[in-house]
């Protein structure tokens, strides 16, 4: 499903920048 370069710690810090995206577009919101 994924390409060959997406391993575990790829994908690890994807979902991290992405929680800290959404917390801060969230903070803005409010």
């Amino acid at each position: 499903v994924f390409p060959h370069g997406w391993d575990k710690t790829y994908c690890l810090s994807y979902l991290e920048g992405f929680k800290e995206i959404h917390f801060f577009g969230d903070k803005t919101y409010k």
